[in-house]
């Protein structure tokens, strides 16, 4: 009777003793919590995060490879001051998001936890302030600044002296509105608020709604004199070097001869100085600039330009009066490098990060003509917030040559939220784009350089130059059967 009344305690017993043995495995697996409600962007948001250890947190966003790094957490109950920003201030997308905490412990373990957190709208926060120049002759063509926001509000723009305590000698306020339109403000240099004299001033940029996110952007006032704007001889465009700074610096900062024409519009290159002869090739306006080889004719410029068809260089003629001269903007310049699939940002001479990008695979069908992302030198465009393609959203575009665009890798969405880059982040380094240059959402490690970071810092005018890779692009010519 007794051993059947022990072997029934044990029976029962084996069942209790694994049921607390998994809540004692929970109770330890359940050390750090996590807990978030409705977060907006630029807003200090509280994140409470429970541990019984001391250590540093990280945030990681689901699908979208944000992260909010080392962040310190006492033992017990700590409120995270968190602006639900990622890598260089970039404001999360609204929507519902996973958020997985990651501490790591003196001794280098790390645990994880999880919650869901409702991302709602931004609040109204400056993102950029762009001149379209670094400098501008005083009394001369108008100051003209690009103004980016993360929702419609009102903002505040004054250029000040870089001297201490000066005073701003003009004043902007006015309401923009976020989303795919550019906004432009232009200042006539009629009414200055102080005296105007050549030195160094600071463009100032924020909303009413958010002072705290103060954009400011160096810029330099000459005295007044206007350029000539006549034509020039202007070497090549491309240094010979690519690993020499100095050299890509000058070629980033030599002013350029355009198509005087619209961005998305064409021109044609000629075999002989006559409209009536064939083409060479064509190139689109404003924004691809052109080798000048030649202007001793009265009415045409003979030109070199890498061209639409298959990215080849070619040279031919152009009417002279449908050209025109533009000074760079010399605050940032970058160098896309084709044979290493990589991008480069230089300021000041100086190349202070790169990222990995992809540039155009040549294909058959409607992209015959563009795919190639074609070598030369090119100046910003246009930008804009988002476009959709192929079912992809593609974030952070910047026009430098008709449709091709340097933007982010693309993503997809799952009910309106980025679900991940998981499809296009891992053929970074490969040449598969339709000619865009996509460049990586993450910072990279040599400066932090990434899509949001381009998109944020490069102003109209500023300079890319393409490197060239003749031998794989011919590769891919003769398996497509173009000629070259």
């Amino acid at each position: 009777m007794n051993s059947r009344k022990h072997v029934r305690i044990r029976r029962l017993a084996l069942p209790v003793l694994t049921l607390l043995a998994c809540l004692i495995l929970g109770s330890a697996a359940a050390d750090l919590t996590i807990k978030a409600g409705r977060v907006n962007p630029f807003v200090p948001n509280i994140l409470t995060v429970k541990s019984d250890e001391p250590g540093l947190l990280t945030i990681r966003v689901e699908g979208r490879m944000n992260a909010v790094t080392a962040l310190p957490v006492e033992a017990g109950t700590t409120e995270v001051t968190w602006r639900a920003l990622s890598w260089n201030d970039e404001p999360l997308l609204k929507g519902n998001v996973r958020l997985t905490a990651e501490l790591t412990l003196a001794d280098g373990s790390v645990r994880t936890a999880e919650c869901t957190a409702n991302v709602r709208l931004a609040r109204a926060a400056v993102l950029y302030c762009l001149p379209e120049h670094d400098r501008y002759a005083i009394g001369g063509a108008p100051l003209r600044v690009e103004v980016g926001v993360s929702e419609k509000g009102r903002v505040r723009v004054e250029l000040v002296s870089a001297k201490e305590g000066a005073a701003p000698v003009w004043v902007s306020v006015s309401e923009i509105a976020a989303g795919n339109t550019e906004h432009m403000l232009i200042w006539d240099w009629r009414r200055p608020k102080a005296e105007l004299v050549p030195g160094e001033y600071r463009l100032r940029a924020w909303t009413l709604a958010c002072p705290e996110q103060l954009i400011e952007v160096p810029l330099t006032l000459t005295e007044n004199r206007e350029t000539s704007g006549e034509l020039f001889l202007t070497g090549s465009l491309i240094p010979g070097d690519p690993d020499d700074d100095a050299a890509v610096w000058a070629a980033l900062c030599a002013p350029v001869v355009v198509g005087d024409g619209g961005e998305g519009s064409g021109l044609h290159l000629y075999t002989e100085p006559d409209p009536n002869a064939p083409r060479a090739g064509s190139v689109n306006c404003a924004t691809v600039c052109l080798t000048v080889l030649d202007l001793s004719d009265e009415k045409w410029a003979k030109v070199g330009a890498w061209v639409q068809r298959g990215g080849e260089y070619v040279e031919g003629y152009v009417l002279k009066k449908k050209l025109k001269t533009v000074e760079v903007n010399c605050r940032y310049g970058v160098l896309v490098d084709k044979n290493t699939q990589t991008l480069r940002v230089y300021e000041d001479g100086h190349c202070i990060g790169s990222a990995v990008v992809s540039t155009g695979y040549q294909i058959g069908g409607k992209y015959l003509t563009n795919s190639e992302t074609r070598a030369g030198a090119y100046l910003v465009g246009t930008r804009w917030t988002r476009f959709s393609d192929g079912g992809f959203t593609y974030q952070y575009p910047i026009r430098i040559d008709g449709l091709n665009l340097i933007h982010q890798v693309g993503w997809r969405t799952k009910q309106g939220v980025p679900a991940g880059f998981a499809e296009q982040h891992p053929l970074l380094g490969q040449k598969v784009s339709h000619g865009c240059i996509r460049v990586d959402c993450l910072p990279g490690e040599d400066g932090g350089i990434n899509a949001y970071w381009l998109w944020t810092h490069l102003g109209h005018n500023t300079k890319i130059l393409i490197i060239d890779d003749p031998e794989v692009r011919h590769a891919r010519m003769d398996e497509m059967g173009m000629e070259y």
